[in-house]
């Protein structure tokens, strides 16, 4: 219990300290009213749910605002997603929707006025090791650094050091985004919420109310990275977006977009430092809130400050089998949560 306590509070401060740098540092980064919505798509889960709201409200929330509450299916479809497809959800009081490349801008111009040289497009191409030091070749030039911190979560190269090599695994988000909707479509979509949500399905979507009234859907994208592109992978989410509210069917689609996030084997980030190299990685699609918590973490340990005694940040990330295998793996996964979300 007192694991599971520490991590949910790390995940907590986490929302909490993006919230305090935004304000902090005034980053006009859009953010949304607090809450996040995880929607029961069948009895099972809701089920789950329901336990799951109890179970955080009597072991794991140290107070009302950062605690969880369960929601019945007529309440959540009445006050705040006419969702034709939920049993009920559960709502996390503390999160909340942003604009993410804003908040990273904001973030930039925070490190700026701090008088940190930020040297963009410049990729490392090379580390050699040479005892304490570690000499990093660039395009531009090489560093001679006595610590190095990797922080690129899925896009870090696949082969880049033997710390980290083999133990992720990127895989493809994809994103569409409607034209703006009126009030009136609002209204019939019984969307009365710009909160962010998740289903319960093993291949997940996620959605939310943007600021101007577009409507943001995500799932997963393709399996391999040159399918990226290809058109039906945005129109399998249109799909879902018109089964869950049937009144959108003939909204138009203004954006599709794809980009990858770093899975775990243990389906947990790792924030890791020994021996003057530290890396921060695997955040499972929780990277806009956690990588800040994951860096203030991360400048402790370099800094020589002991920190929580938790598996996130005692564990290196432990090595996927198999990993010439990996996305024969990941298609046979999809196919199996495809006909568990459908028939289970």
């Amino acid at each position: 219990l007192a694991t599971t306590k520490g991590i949910y509070n790390e995940f907590t401060q986490a929302v909490a300290r993006v919230d305090g740098l935004i304000r902090q540092h005034n980053i006009a980064c859009e953010p949304q009213e607090a809450g996040y919505l995880k929607v029961a798509h069948n009895a099972k889960a809701l089920v789950t749910l329901q336990n799951a709201a109890k179970y955080i409200q009597q072991h794991l929330a140290d107070d009302q605002d950062s605690g969880a509450e369960f929601i019945n299916s007529g309440d959540f479809r009445a006050q705040y997603l006419d969702h034709h497809q939920a049993y009920g959800a559960l709502r996390l009081k503390d999160g909340f929707g942003l604009n993410p490349l804003k908040l990273l801008l904001g973030y930039k111009d925070m490190v700026h006025a701090q008088g940190v040289t930020i040297s963009e497009q410049s990729c490392v191409l090379e580390w050699i090791e040479e005892g304490a030091k570690h000499r990093l070749m660039t395009s531009n030039g090489e560093l001679i650094a006595n610590k190095v911190v990797m922080a690129g979560n899925a896009y870090t190269p696949k082969r880049f050091n033997q710390r980290i090599d083999d133990k992720f695994l990127p895989i493809l988000s994809n994103v569409i985004v409607t034209e703006p909707l009126t009030a009136q479509e609002l209204a019939q979509a019984g969307l009365h919420t710009h909160q962010v949500t998740m289903d319960t399905r093993i291949l997940k979507y996620y959605y939310r109310l943007l600021p101007d009234n577009r409507l943001l859907f995500g799932g997963r994208g393709a399996v391999w990275g040159k399918d990226a592109a290809n058109p039906v992978y945005g129109e399998r989410l249109k799909m879902a977006l018109n089964k869950c509210f049937p009144s959108l069917s003939s909204k138009a689609i203004a954006y599709n977009w794809t980009g990858w996030i770093a899975a775990a084997m243990d389906d947990m980030p790792h924030v890791y430092s020994k021996g003057g190299v530290g890396y921060s990685l695997g955040y499972c699609g929780a990277g806009v809130s956690f990588s800040s918590q994951a860096a203030y973490r991360l400048a402790q340990s370099i800094a020589g400050e002991t920190l929580p005694n938790l598996p996130l940040y005692q564990q290196p990330l432990p090595t996927f089998p198999f990993t010439q295998a990996r996305r024969l793996g990941q298609w046979g996964y999809y196919h199996y949560g495809w006909l568990k979300d459908r028939f289970g």
